[in-house]
């Protein structure tokens, strides 16, 4: 089966084991509500698998007129937001005229995050 479309959700990385399971168990979870994506973690820095690696194996998988979108799974928008991430993404483009590649924007955006971090502290409660 052909995949509709192919999300790759980057997170930072980190040198802690249980920081990659996290992202595992969110791709395991997002494949679930879209089994008829391609969908695949990849980190920044510090960890494998790296951004570069898995979208040459995203592109070997879809055919050009597949969407790949990219979702940086950060919530602040500093350096890796700013400068990293988009010349990452504007070098695969580069390497990869054929394809669409499109870099979604990171969760600090979300409106709907706000709203979750609302729920976090009034599930505490007041004491």
């Amino acid at each position: 089966m052909v995949p509709s479309a192919a999300l790759i959700v980057m997170d930072h990385g980190s040198r802690r084991p249980s920081a990659h399971q996290e992202l595992e168990v969110l791709v395991s979870k997002l494949r679930l509500d879209r089994p008829n994506w391609l969908i695949e973690g990849a980190h920044l820095e510090l960890a494998d698998p790296r951004f570069p690696v898995v979208l040459e194996n995203v592109i070997k998988q879809v055919p050009p007129s597949c969407q790949i979108y990219v979702l940086p799974w950060f919530l602040a928008s500093g350096r890796h937001l700013n400068e990293d991430v988009p010349e990452l993404i504007e070098a695969a483009r580069a390497k990869h005229p054929d394809y669409r590649i499109n870099l979604t924007s990171h969760l600090g955006d979300s409106e709907v995050l706000r709203q979750i971090a609302w729920s976090h502290v009034e599930g505490i409660g007041e004491s």
